[in-house]
């Protein structure tokens, strides 16, 4: 069984997103890591290279913009030259706990054989404002598709939140299986986003994290400036949020998501 990373980088440092970290995060169970870097106004380029890593391979791209499909197509230009039998996809703003690859790698072992999973499920924390905060509100995903199959069929879709395998001319979901193991999106945490990280939330959607953040984040966490309050947390009452705060009070009373939108079919 052979795996690959991949990924698609552009001004990263601008956007100061943890993407050393992220790919570090997976190295030790892939056998190859496919970065493509699109043209940046930054050094990101430099900074991948400074790996130092045979698994890595650096692929350098133009950057082409086309709005909903901009990000699938630099992740698919990196899915399609991955080698490997299963492909695990990674954001810059994503980073793997270490002690979640032996559950990962043990799951695709699992199902290595089983034809009809094409993908594995990880589940998600959404960090917020700080290290010590992530959203458990309906408007963040609590899984997502983020290791496919190596299959020519299956591409990374729209926003490249998920993948879709193209059935003659009509895409459709991909037949997953949960690997029970999370993932850290960071995204939240790292972006300068000043006073709108207040704006529409409550303190109510904010869980305390007390665990433990990935090793590959010491650095990044030991020089970050924590200046969040989720007391200063406000948000407008409009009718969405009033549907999502119907849908929540039913959540807590069955303890899970009703209608929660799933762009995959979860294998029991």
């Amino acid at each position: 069984m052979k795996i690959s990373g991949f990924t698609f980088l552009r001004n990263a440092v601008l956007n100061n997103y943890p993407f050393l970290a992220s790919i570090k995060s997976i190295l030790p169970i892939v056998n190859e890591f496919i970065v493509v870097v699109c043209n940046s106004e930054d050094e990101t380029l430099e900074l991948v290279k400074t790996i130092n890593d045979s698994k890595i391979k650096i692929i350098k791209a133009p950057f082409v913009s086309n709005e909903d499909w901009t990000y699938s197509r630099y992740t698919n230009l990196a899915y399609f030259l991955c080698s490997g039998d299963w492909c695990f996809y990674i954001q810059a703003d994503e980073v793997v706990p270490e002690w979640e690859l032996e559950k990962i790698y043990n799951c695709m072992e699992k199902f290595f054989r089983v034809k009809e999973v094409e993908g594995i499920l990880l589940n998600y924390r959404h960090f917020y404002g700080s290290f010590r905060y992530y959203r458990i509100d309906r408007g963040w995903y609590s899984k997502e598709v983020r290791i496919i199959r190596n299959n020519l069929n299956i591409y990374s879709y729209k926003d490249a939140q998920g993948f879709r395998l193209l059935n003659g001319s009509k895409f459709r979901k991909l037949n997953v299986v949960d690997s029970k193991a999370y993932i850290h999106h960071y995204g939240f945490v790292f972006k300068n986003l000043k006073d709108r990280i207040y704006k529409n939330c409550r303190k109510e959607w904010l869980c305390e994290y007390n665990g433990k953040h990935p090793k590959v984040l010491e650095d990044y966490i030991k020089n970050y400036k924590d200046e969040f309050d989720p007391n200063n947390c406000n948000y407008e009452l409009n009718f969405d949020n009033f549907i999502k705060l119907v849908k929540e009070f039913f959540d807590k009373i069955i303890r899970k998501r009703l209608f929660e939108y799933k762009p995959y079919r979860e294998i029991k």
